[in-house]
């Protein structure tokens, strides 16, 4: 199994890898086979620096309007890390929002966002893309 070490270096490598490299379906898909084998998401070792989780959500976040080649496997991930770490995707989203400038717009599709239970991943999906297209297109009529 890992300990608390093993599942703070993996995700400082997430990090790492998503911000400075260009990542490749592959590479995001290999971090769903992690998380299938070892529970790397679930581990509690992953959810101890709240800052590190929430560095890697946004930036998987910004790599969603980006890069259309890795939607799937990024949202994929995203579903997964949302089932135990909802906090860090709220404030990602929450982060992103408030530095729009759409404002009122923006808090109300978020609030519809977080008050839907989606049922799988597809749902979870189109949901958060929704969100993220509404906040593009709320940007664009300022």
């Amino acid at each position: 199994g890992c300990n608390e070490t093993h599942v703070q270096t993996v995700l400082d490598l997430l990090i790492q890898l998503v911000q400075a490299h260009e990542p490749t379906v592959e590479t995001i898909n290999e971090l769903v086979k992690l998380d299938e084998q070892v529970k790397v998401f679930s581990h509690a070792g992953f959810g101890m620096d709240g800052n590190k989780v929430l560095a890697l959500v946004r930036e998987l976040i910004n790599l969603l309007p980006k890069r259309a080649d890795l939607q799937e496997a990024v949202l994929t991930v995203l579903y997964r890390m949302s089932g135990y770490h909802p906090q860090a995707l709220q404030a990602a989203l929450q982060q992103r929002v408030s530095g729009s400038q759409a404002g009122e717009g923006h808090q109300q599709a978020l609030h519809k966002f977080f008050s839907r239970a989606p049922q799988n991943c597809a749902e979870f999906s189109s949901n958060l893309l929704h969100l993220l297209n509404d906040q593009i297109w709320l940007e664009s009529i300022q």
